[in-house]
């Protein structure tokens, strides 16, 4: 780290065991952060709920005092608390509003980092052939957008545009792409370069309740790489809802019935990656 970070932890205190052993999770590892940074990051907890003045000073920033279900004393109250926190270096500042069970450490350690950055490697997003656009990957950006710069870029036959990137993205091409295109595309990958590609092989309709094939040409791409997608669509039973009309005394209802072509994959080998993921969900995917 090149600035101090300091962390600003908003815990109520006097809580259950079970709720405030987070608080002491949390002290622990803001501890260890200081420990392995040289002091760069320092830390206090407020309990915001000592006086009014410290509720309000919660509240401006960022951090909502929310009312939850305890059990004292063999009865169960509400007691209004805060559990957030606020990390800042320099003048910029991020906002944990209520702190994550699952995840407090890939939370605290992601925020610090998209504080600490300051050269972003460039991400390249292809554009072109009917692919998905930054305001479609809303999540997805928001995300990468913590470590990385992405920006769209379109393939020419003219100049190598794909020369300031270390990673390219592909995301759901519709369109037909032109071998020229691919054979740019082998040459980034020939230098060592990496590549992301999520690519639908059919495309599945909930208005017409059908699916085509999709030939973009990275299909055959794949294949000739060792990647082989089938013209099939993946079932299972572990799947989402989707709400469907029915027809019920002369009434119409909606009802939510489970759709076996949206797979929820909800068992994950343990990586960084997946801590905290809880599912995903596949919407018309093929194997």
């Amino acid at each position: 780290l090149d600035e101090a970070v300091t962390v600003t932890v908003y815990f109520t205190e006097g809580l259950p065991s079970g709720i405030d052993r987070m608080r002491v999770e949390m002290k622990e590892m803001l501890i260890e952060y200081g420990k392995i940074s040289d002091g760069m990051v320092v830390f206090k907890f407020v309990n915001p709920n000592e006086s009014a003045e410290l509720e309000q000073e919660a509240v401006n920033s960022g951090v909502p005092m929310q009312m939850i279900n305890v059990r004292e004393k063999d009865q169960e109250t509400q007691k209004k608390v805060a559990m957030g926190a606020v990390i800042q270096v320099g003048e910029q500042k991020e906002i944990i509003p209520w702190l994550p069970q699952a995840a407090m450490e890939y939370s605290l350690s992601t925020l610090i980092k998209k504080l600490s950055v300051k050269d972003k490697p460039v991400l390249g997003l292809l554009q072109g052939h009917g692919e998905a656009q930054i305001n479609q990957l809303v999540q997805a950006y928001g995300l990468l957008s913590i470590m990385y710069e992405v920006e769209p870029f379109w393939l020419n036959d003219t100049a190598d545009v794909m020369s300031k990137y270390s990673t390219v993205l592909v995301i759901a091409p519709k369109d037909s792409v032109p071998q020229s295109h691919f054979n740019q595309l082998d040459n980034f990958l020939a230098q060592g370069k990496k590549m992301f590609v999520a690519l639908n092989r059919v495309d599945g309709s909930f208005q017409t309740q059908q699916a085509t094939d999709l030939n973009t040409g990275f299909e055959t791409w794949l294949t000739g790489k060792g990647i082989s997608m089938e013209r099939n669509l993946v079932i299972d039973n572990s799947c989402a809802q989707v709400s469907v009309q029915q027809q019920m005394g002369g009434m119409t209802i909606n009802s939510a019935v489970q759709f076996p072509y949206i797979p929820v994959v909800t068992k994950f080998a343990e990586h960084p990656i997946t801590t905290g993921l809880e599912g995903v969900i596949l919407q018309f995917a093929s194997a």
